[in-house]
């Protein structure tokens, strides 16, 4: 009788997993690709003076089930490190991270996208929201096939405005940035070259 109850429990738990409807992939949504600015972090970390942050300078791209953050090395948290490509999967509504298993609700109305770290209960203060505004460039501004992490350029400054309004030492970094398109100079205030 005590295997009949094992065998049945085990079956039971098998259905009830094998049914979970929020387990199965979705589909990454179209308006999800391209260039997104950082336009606010919400969380219990310090970015130096209150007031004066800047997040324009942080863009994460999007292509099929690939994200690229991109921007300066500084203070402001990422979701994954800058200037590598991260395979993810959707969930429903959440986000997954490949490499790391991080999590993060995602949001997209409009033209805003909102990234909530999903929080550990057992860790305090681990709450972060991301939110982003959708960027101009154009998605093809950028080929992740053409990324290459970790390249080694000479550290010559030859400003080069890229495609998606960032600026560049010179000119070998923004082709290892995977920057199709770009102009001599370096990038005025975001928007404008």
């Amino acid at each position: 009788m005590k295997s009949f109850f094992s065998i049945f429990g085990s079956f039971f738990f098998f259905l009830i997993v094998a049914c979970d409807k929020n387990d199965s992939l979705t589909d990454i949504p179209k308006n999800l690709e391209g260039q997104w600015i950082l336009d606010n972090v919400v969380c219990f970390c310090y970015f130096g003076e209150v007031g004066n942050e800047n997040f324009s300078d942080q863009q994460l791209w999007f292509s099929e089930n690939l994200l690229y953050p991109i921007g300066p090395n500084n203070d402001i948290p990422n979701i994954a490190p800058l200037g590598k490509i991260h395979e993810f999967n959707l969930r429903g509504e959440v986000l997954i991270l490949k490499q790391s298993g991080k999590k993060y609700t995602l949001e997209v109305n409009g033209n805003n996208l909102t990234l909530t770290f999903v929080d550990n209960e057992m860790i305090a203060d681990d709450e972060i929201a991301f939110y982003f505004k959708k960027g101009p460039a154009d998605p093809s501004c950028i080929d992740f096939s053409e990324v290459i992490d970790d390249g080694i350029c000479t550290r010559e400054y030859m400003p080069v405005c890229g495609c998606n309004d960032m600026t560049y030492s010179n000119a070998c970094e923004v082709q290892n940035a995977g920057v199709m398109n770009w102009e001599n100079g370096a990038c005025d205030k975001f928007g404008e070259k």
